[in-house]
């Protein structure tokens, strides 16, 4: 279903918003992007999106651009999504993820738009020994992820709002065609750490905690391409349109893969041994994986490129000959 409808993308020039972005807009939708940032990152601009500079807290400008555009659905990605950030700036996660989220449902109320897609997360999660579904208990140590579960409630609690709401995992890498992927520059996630090793931009990579009860002693984690992300995002856009029940779903790859397995995948890609250096462990989950059957089901969605080789190589970087 499309029609020329019209999407608005919070966080829309962001790393999951902009492929998802340049996707519905190749796709024939007519695509709003508004995003803190002053515009779309250089060289990525498509002259068939309309951009507006705008933060999610700012009920004004987000009130009045909302009653000019009247999306028929929003796609929320909009957020502050750092963990070990969210410990020391708390005041700042809730307003933004929690406060932003219930400015977007009032500005959508007042817009006449009902339908919205929102970017959760794995963090609302209480730790699991096993695969974990949408009906498993919600329990976050992090502020990160009691911001994500607030909005998720705020959501459901809104009758004049339905919903997709996707519990992200550990999204990484790139999207197929090359244009869109994470740096791994300054990058504090695993998979860029271990990159920035194998193109000897570090020294080691720390790795923090290896006597958890798992097989190797490491975290064990669910990584999921930008690629099937993307599409999941598509996905969820086309099943709102067209349905009127709201759901809440996993989007992982249902594969848990320990922290020493993404280090020896990036070995056997670079064709060398890459240093490992074990800290104290942090302020995370040991492990932590999807139960993916409700995306699959519902969505016909499937993480067709999310495998940990296929994800390296999606980030864009190879062995030096």
């Amino acid at each position: 279903m499309n029609s020329r409808k019209t999407i608005l993308v919070t966080g829309g020039a962001g790393y999951i918003g902009n492929p998802t972005v340049h996707a519905l807009s190749d796709m024939g939708y007519q695509v709003i992007v508004y995003d803190t940032r002053p515009q779309m990152p250089q060289g990525l601009t498509d002259k068939r999106i309309i951009y507006i500079q705008g933060d999610i807290r700012d009920q004004d400008t987000l009130l009045s651009s909302m009653q000019s555009i009247h999306p028929d659905c929003v796609v929320h990605l909009a957020a502050l999504i750092s963990v070990f950030d969210s410990e020391s700036n708390p005041n700042l996660y809730y307003d933004v993820n929690v406060t932003g989220t219930q400015n977007i449902l009032t500005a959508m109320k007042q817009a006449g738009c009902t339908k919205l897609i929102f970017a959760s997360s794995a963090a609302v999660y209480k730790d699991s020994d096993h695969q974990i579904n949408e009906g498993d208990t919600l329990h976050s140590t992090s502020v990160y992820g009691k911001t994500k579960m607030q909005a998720e409630e705020i959501i459901k609690n809104d009758s004049n709002t339905k919903s997709v709401i996707f519990r992200y995992f550990n999204v990484s890498g790139g999207t197929n065609n090359g244009v869109f992927s994470e740096p791994i520059e300054h990058n504090p996630k695993l998979i860029p750490s271990v990159l920035r090793v194998g193109m000897n931009l570090a020294n080691h990579v720390v790795i923090y905690g290896n006597h958890y009860a798992t097989p190797d002693g490491t975290a064990v984690r669910d990584y999921v391409s930008l690629e099937d992300v993307v599409q999941a995002n598509v996905l969820a856009v086309e099943y709102m349109l067209c349905k009127c029940d709201s759901i809440v779903c996993n989007i992982g790859s249902g594969i848990g893969t320990s922290n020493l397995e993404v280090v020896h995948a990036v070995e056997k890609q670079f064709r060398k041994k890459i240093p490992v250096v074990f800290a104290s462990p942090r302020k995370e989950s040991i492990y932590s994986v999807a139960d993916i059957h409700k995306a699959r089901q519902i969505l016909g969605w499937e993480p067709t490129h999310s495998d940990i080789p296929s994800l390296i190589k999606n980030f864009g970087y190879t062995a030096t000959p």
